[in-house]
């Protein structure tokens, strides 16, 4: 096996060596694991998306404060009936390599995302587009609605109108890729990018250097990127703290250790939940996961956990995205804490579980002073029912692998601060989620609630849709949501602000 630092030099290739002016001016940012993956199709862990989305650059992207602006297009236009999108690409964009870059190279990133193989993680993010499904099946003769009239022009067409479907041109998975001329694939043995930044291989890693070629290099502060790993969020917090790192990718949940000082506060909400594994025995009926949700005690754990601003969850939406729409809140939401505990200990007679037959669950969570008391304190009412908590502590990147792979049967973690509306934290349990449904939730009326609200462009109406889906998943409780909290961040850049979508491009910071 090779060593990691190794694995990630090998996957990305050289670029014009880094100066030691460079060197000593660079961004250091602290990361669970080293960026490896260079195909933004195929990027899955977080450090790969995050490096993906600074080394390339969609039609779309977002600026310093998450709002979508012009990326490679420097306008588009939007059809009355919202089906057909056609973006005018800006004038003389370049690869990296110096190499012209035009319309087809999203044509053909498109393609790519949707071939059958190698299969992106996130193809289901384009669902939207006409033929996406039917290409992505490898369906003969599948017909895809994306098309380039000319050098400079890109066509997207719809099935079917979608509210969020700008935003999702922003992500990786629709970011151009470089292909040989004449041909629909990717070129995997080229390097180039087209994002603010470029990739270079070191003996002890990777590092970004700025791209000259970008369109915006000018406005490019940053020289170079390099990375540091750390074994949890805690040591992660104390580099920033001590400036060895001024930034940190990767750590989803960075709960403030005790003592921790100069974080700064995300302009969202964060979800801290447990993950249920519905493909698990006892775990795939729903009585039973309402069991182990009602007596969880959220009040206490508001007490004790020091998360800034932290609220008991009884539902999957943060409250200040549901606008006027009705919150519908999980049942037991009034009970008293002894009711509670009754009525899960009935719910777990079918399934023969009880004090006198107690079971055991193994619940994950990542490495950290905090998370480990917060892992102790959610699992604490469950003995009372016969439920047994195996608790296992995992280093970051292999909590986050975990997930991935379906290897857990409960886990302790959160969703990100990255939902400019409710439908946006509704997502991670859509069809169309991959990686991000990491419990394997698949319920089609919740599906068909989702898509009525993604259809929905009316602004009033569609908050309402999106509730009624979320109504499906709080009767289901296929994920045990615990409380809402305002997120911390370790910063020591210029230019850091507060967002509700939690993004932060590079191209807007300086040290």
């Amino acid at each position: 096996m090779l060593p990691a630092a190794l694995m990630a030099a090998v996957a990305f290739a050289a670029a014009p060596a880094v100066s030691a002016a460079d060197k000593s001016e660079a961004l250091v940012i602290a990361v669970p694991e080293l960026p490896q993956e260079r195909d933004p199709q195929l990027a899955v862990r977080d450090v790969d998306l995050a490096a993906a989305a600074e080394l390339f650059m969609g039609l779309v992207t977002r600026d310093a404060q998450g709002k979508l602006i012009p990326g490679a297009a420097e306008r588009w236009d939007i059809s009355s009936d919202q089906l057909t999108y056609t973006f005018a690409l800006r004038r003389g964009l370049q690869w990296s390599d110096g190499s012209a870059l035009d319309a087809e190279d999203f044509v053909a990133g498109f393609r790519h995302a949707l071939a059958p193989s190698p299969g992106a993680p996130f193809a289901g993010s384009l669902a939207a587009i006409q033929g996406a499904q039917e290409t992505l099946a490898g369906t003969p003769r599948a017909s895809l609605g994306v098309s380039a009239p000319d050098s400079r022009t890109v066509r997207i067409t719809l099935k079917h109108p979608s509210a969020t479907f700008l935003a999702t041109l922003a992500l990786p998975v629709a970011m151009p890729v470089p292909h040989r001329r004449g041909e629909r694939t990717f070129a995997r043995e080229s390097q180039a990018s087209n994002g603010p930044f470029m990739a270079q291989a070191t003996e002890d890693g990777v590092t970004l250097v700025k791209n000259p070629h970008f369109f915006a290099a000018n406005d490019v502060k940053i020289p170079a990127v390099t990375f540091v790993t750390a074994p949890s969020s805690d040591e992660a917090i104390e580099m920033v703290r001590t400036r060895a790192a001024q930034l940190t990718w990767g750590f989803s949940f960075m709960p403030p250790p005790p003592r921790a000082r100069g974080l700064k506060a995300e302009a969202g909400s964060d979800l801290l939940f447990v993950a249920v594994n519905a493909r698990k025995p006892l775990l795939n009926r729903r009585e039973n996961r309402h069991a182990l949700a009602m007596t969880i005690d959220r009040e206490a754990f508001v007490r004790s956990s020091r998360l800034e601003n932290a609220a008991p969850a009884y539902t999957m939406v943060p409250p200040q995205l549901a606008g006027a729409a009705t919150l519908h809140r999980a049942a037991y939401a009034p009970l008293t804490g002894n009711m509670r505990s009754a009525v899960a200990e009935v719910l777990l007679e079918e399934a023969q579980v009880s004090r006198a037959q107690p079971v055991t669950l193994q619940f994950r969570y990542p490495k950290g002073a905090a998370t480990a008391a917060f892992a102790k304190a959610v699992t604490a009412g469950w003995p009372r029912i016969g439920i047994t908590a195996q608790l296992q502590e995992d280093g970051p990147a292999e909590f986050a692998e975990a997930l991935r792979r379906g290897d857990f049967d409960l886990a302790l973690t959160t969703w990100p601060a990255r939902a400019e509306d409710a439908f946006g934290f509704l997502t991670p349990l859509t069809r169309e989620a991959g990686p991000w449904n990491m419990g394997g939730y698949e319920e089609p009326e919740f599906n068909k609630r989702m898509q009525a609200a993604v259809s929905e462009t009316d602004p009033v109406i569609r908050p309402q849709a999106t509730l009624q889906a979320e109504n499906v998943l709080i009767e289901d409780q296929i994920i045990l949501p615990v409380v809402f909290f305002t997120p911390l961040r370790p910063v020591a850049v210029e230019g850091w602000q507060p967002n509700a979508l939690g993004v932060h491009p590079l191209r807007f910071l300086a040290r």
